[in-house]
């Protein structure tokens, strides 16, 4: 597996030979089983271990590359922990620390060699009330005389000099080059304070609805005397959110009134449009909003006014699809996708087979212009 990525931009994280777990002896251990995962199955996971906001680190052990302790976002250790975990594990060895955030100026680094430190360098912009805007211990090292780049103390103090995520990147790489590299990883454990739940692929599958799911939508729809319900979309270049909210209206006033009969499923999902695999994901998450068409109920228009305004404020400046679920019979259906913007007076004809072809078709329609990376 390639680990470059995370230990690049917006990480926090130790590297040792070998790292002392002693630290971890109160948590809650959980090994990671990750063998079967491909390189994006892969990143997802570490991806979402390191954004969970809790406390918790995650250990990777390579073959023969040393071993890693990521930090998640609400992990970030104090500089007197980060320095005494520094020299704990500087016992015969030299240890690392690398830190830093894109989103304002911040860059951490840390090295210690015979449990004394050789060099910690921080740089804040944005510190709290009780943090110094730079932290100083040792002397330049090795990377900052090869690319002289000469802090000063006073210089970074007074803004004229800034240590960042860009630094801390290119340091991450020069002590540890091999970070680019295809790593022999042979065991992920996570330390946490509570149990926790991590990514796992789906599993494939015929990514079609089943008989008898159609069966209970058809019955469904014939209670209403409908002959479809409408999956909504709300999209952007960033995001993609499907909600089952209201399927079909069954009375409606005029003007609309928050007491008009719907009929709902309410359900939503989320997809970020840099999520990997999105095509994959999104004809799942199609499939999984249609197949749950089969627990819909009749509920009143206010009931989803809230879920309604929360997505208008989760993707603002979106366009809204409708994709149709049309039944004649028990056993066929056809989708078609009408578009807010056009009025949903065009109709779109996009078949009845739920494959990888099809969502194509739908981005395209959607203005949606997905590049994925090849799996490696």
């Amino acid at each position: 597996m390639i680990l470059h990525q995370h230990l690049q931009v917006n990480s926090e994280f130790f590297y040792a030979q070998q790292l002392d777990l002693t630290k971890f002896d109160t948590f809650i251990k959980t090994k990671i089983k990750f063998k079967k995962y491909s390189q994006d199955e892969f990143d997802t996971l570490i991806e979402d271990l390191v954004f969970q906001e809790k406390e918790q680190y995650i250990f990777i052990r390579t073959k023969d590359k040393g071993e890693f302790l990521l930090s998640s976002i609400h992990s970030k250790l104090s500089k007197d922990d980060a320095i005494s975990y520094l020299k704990f594990n500087a016992k015969n060895q030299t240890c690392y620390l690398f830190d830093n955030v894109d989103y304002f100026s911040y860059g951490r680094f840390g090295i210690a060699s015979n449990e004394k430190i050789e060099r910690y360098l921080s740089f804040n912009s944005e510190p709290a009330d009780d943090e110094n805007i730079v932290e100083w211990i040792g002397k330049p090292h090795k990377w900052e005389y090869e690319t002289h780049t000469f802090y000063t103390k006073k210089k970074l103090e007074d803004f004229e000099m800034f240590f960042d995520s860009d630094a801390v990147c290119e340091m991450a790489e020069y002590y540890l080059p091999f970070i680019t590299d295809e790593l022999d990883i042979k065991e992920i454990f996570v330390y946490s304070k509570e149990p926790i739940k991590y990514y796992k692929p789906k599993k494939s599958n015929k990514l079609t609805i089943t008989n008898d799911n159609l069966e209970k939508i058809y019955n469904i729809l014939q209670k209403y005397n409908f002959n479809f319900a409408s999956v909504c979309i709300n999209a952007n270049n960033n995001a993609v959110i499907f909600s089952n909210y209201i399927l079909r209206i069954i009375t409606q006033s005029t003007p609309v009134s928050p007491t008009d009969k719907i009929l709902s499923s309410n359900k939503m999902q989320f997809m970020w449009t840099t999520i990997k695999q999105f095509k994959a994901n999104f004809l799942d998450t199609l499939v999984d909003m249609i197949c749950d068409f089969q627990n819909a109920q009749e509920t009143n228009l206010i009931s989803v006014r809230n879920n309604l305004l929360r997505i208008d404020d989760k993707l603002k400046e979106s366009n809204v699809y409708y994709i149709h679920f049309m039944m004649k019979n028990k056993k066929k259906f056809k989708l078609i996708l009408t578009s807010k913007k056009e009025e949903h007076n065009i109709e779109h004809k996009l078949g009845s087979k739920l494959n990888l072809k099809l969502i194509d078709k739908i981005l395209k329609l959607m203005g949606l212009n997905i590049q994925e990376e090849k799996t490696h």
